[in-house]
């Protein structure tokens, strides 16, 4: 009896070892991050004045000299347009 269970242990613990290892694609190593991201969400940018990087869509946009800039504060905004008096479009 007792030989009998250990068998139907060591089957399972095969059966959740093979499993595991089907579900994660192989080998270790493989399969640990098995999609890549369907898109991107927003791009960095860096604010012209501090330098600091932050998301796009969370900036302070200006067209200046018919660039497009990007700030991560309007005090940075401001500070910048101070610097470089005119051009604004």
């Amino acid at each position: 009896m007792i030989k009998l269970l250990l068998w139907a242990v060591i089957v399972y613990l095969l059966y959740r070892a093979l499993k595991n290892w089907i579900r994660i694609g192989g080998p270790v190593g493989r399969g640990a991050f098995p999609r890549a991201p369907e898109r991107i969400d927003d791009l960095m940018v860096q604010d012209p004045y501090c330098e600091v990087y932050f998301p796009r869509k969370e900036g302070h946009h200006l067209r200046f000299k018919g660039e497009d800039l990007y700030f991560c504060s309007p005090a940075c905004r401001d500070k910048y347009l101070k610097e470089h008096e005119g051009g604004v479009e």
